[in-house]
């Protein structure tokens, strides 16, 4: 159990031999950290939350010319958009954090295109009432499922034929 208090986190632990381990965290500057989400309280009492990178954190990620499919690729930088839209609560910090995502990326070859789609991507699924838009998981009643390994051009290829036929394909690196 995670208790919150006036000026840091109590975390009480019971294990399976039924002892019980206190330990409490002093928030610093009028910050925490909480899993990967900082916790700031201002002087007003106003609370704003951040995205919390750990200070061994090395900012890398897949390289975009690496021999993945661009699916994953993307799904890299999704993710991290999405943790950004849902952790951090000013729209000064999630300018700050989309920057500096960018910067990361753009450092890992990833194109500008890349991040547009996945903007595109979230803004289509906040028009559908935040519903996930994924692909029918079924695969009874089309043609199955196919899982191929990835080769650039080629898996790709292979994925637009077995379309045609009703057949869906995953790709793995």
């Amino acid at each position: 159990m995670i208790f919150f208090l006036p000026h840091g986190l109590l975390w009480l632990t019971v294990d399976d031999t039924g002892s019980i381990r206190f330990t409490y965290e002093e928030e610093s500057n009028g910050t925490i950290s909480f899993l990967d989400l900082l916790i700031r309280r201002h002087a007003d009492g106003a609370v704003t939350t951040q995205v919390f990178w750990k200070p061994t954190h090395t900012d890398q990620y897949l390289h975009f010319n690496s021999h993945h499919s661009v699916n994953h690729k993307t799904g890299v930088v999704r993710t991290l958009m999405d943790r950004k839209n849902t952790l951090v609560s000013t729209e000064n910090d999630k300018n700050k954090v989309e920057r500096h995502i960018k910067t990361v990326f753009k450092k890992c070859g990833y194109p500008n295109w890349i991040f547009e789609k996945v903007k595109q991507d979230q803004c289509k699924k906040k028009l559908k009432g935040r519903k996930i838009n994924k692909r029918n998981t079924s695969h009874k009643s089309d043609g199955g499922l196919v899982v191929i390994p990835y080769v650039g051009g080629l898996s790709e290829a292979t994925e637009r034929t077995f379309r045609k036929y009703a057949i869906s394909t995953a790709v793995k690196p």
